[in-house]
């Protein structure tokens, strides 16, 4: 999205006020609750410690996932042990991607890992306060990951929920046997690369190009979570909860009834974006008069279905809710909407 610079970012003694009175373990899981220096590290520390307990008997055994992943997601998991979109004799876990901020249908996940006693993971980088059946998504699997960056600019921060009691020691030995340099590096990147897009400067463009490739290739080493990381997201958490619930409600009530959000749960979400569904020829007119805005928007996939093992995929167009656009903007959406749907 290219409205991201309207919300300024605390200053760093405002940051060290707020650590005193706001915990962002307290927030999301009082207990069983580790942050990380990002989710792709909670996601690495998962299946390490699975392959420690057994349950993954080599590399060779598989863990079911999503359709669609990041490269460097794939790139954690293969570390591991194996990808694969099916069910087959060596399946041990399921990676179940709340798509958007979306639940998956969590009685069919069960169901189907119960049957073939399959470990769930669930996969909450796109959930920070969305929930299913009143179950806060991240404490119905046996672990979670999280991966809180993705929200707004917080340096990298992810975290693991988890059921095992076992895990508290496992993970405590990781995190003492950590260095704090890739955590440090991969937030220097970021740092770095949000300068040199905000200063819209080529030479520090073409630095962050090499910066960040190399900075990716740590994350599944960064256990330990940057200080200034904790405190940025505790810092912005509440507000862009606010803002982004608030924001969608309203989109719904606005667009209830009309089909393009029939789709979508009316209350206990919290988006990273709203997916709307349009007729194709509407699809395209609102891609077109949304880009044409500035918006840098697309249109992707998503499951209707809810169940990633028999999806149910229908081409989508993202709609912006995040606390980095203007309220002006986030109306200018909607105006855009209406005309075209009208």
């Amino acid at each position: 999205m290219k409205y991201i610079r309207e919300v300024k970012g605390p200053k760093l003694n405002d940051l060290c006020r707020l650590s005193n009175k706001y915990n962002i373990e307290d927030y999301f899981f009082k207990e069983n609750f580790f942050l990380t220096g990002s989710g792709k590290a909670s996601l690495s520390i998962i299946l390490k410690y699975l392959l420690k307990e057994g349950v993954f008997e080599n590399k060779t055994f598989e863990i079911i996932t999503p359709e669609w992943l990041g490269y460097w997601v794939y790139n954690q998991i293969n570390e591991r042990v194996f990808p694969s979109k099916k069910l087959s004799s060596k399946s041990r876990a399921m990676l179940v991607y709340h798509q958007y901020g979306f639940p998956q249908n969590m009685d069919k996940v069960c169901e189907f890992a119960d049957k073939y006693n399959l470990k769930i993971i669930e996969d909450c980088a796109h959930t920070i306060d969305s929930s299913y059946k009143e179950l806060r998504l991240g404490s119905i699997g046996d672990f979670a990951l999280f991966s809180f960056s993705k929200f707004f600019f917080s340096f990298a921060l992810g975290a693991i929920k988890y059921k095992d009691s076992n895990f508290e020691l496992f993970f405590s030995n990781e995190l003492d046997g950590s260095s704090s340099f890739a955590s440090s590096f991969i937030n220097s990147t970021k740092l770095f690369s949000e300068i040199s897009l905000e200063n819209k400067n080529r030479l520090l463009e073409k630095i962050s190009k090499y910066m960040v490739p190399m900075s990716y290739a740590l994350y599944g080493k960064s256990v330990k979570p940057g200080r200034i990381s904790k405190l940025n997201f505790e810092y912005k958490l509440d507000n862009e909860i606010k803002i982004r619930k608030n924001r969608y409600k309203y989109f719904i009530q606005e667009f209830n009834g009309l089909g393009i959000v029939d789709h979508l749960e009316k209350d206990g979400i919290t988006p990273y974006v709203i997916p709307i569904k349009l007729k194709p020829s509407d699809l395209i007119k609102a891609l077109d008069s949304l880009r044409y805005r500035g918006f840098q928007t697309g249109i992707y996939k998503f499951d209707m279905n809810r169940f990633y093992i028999e999806p149910d995929y229908q081409e989508v167009l993202w709609i912006f809710i995040h606390s980095g656009i203007s309220e002006s903007k986030y109306m200018e959406q909607i105006d855009i909407l209406k005309n075209i749907i009208k």
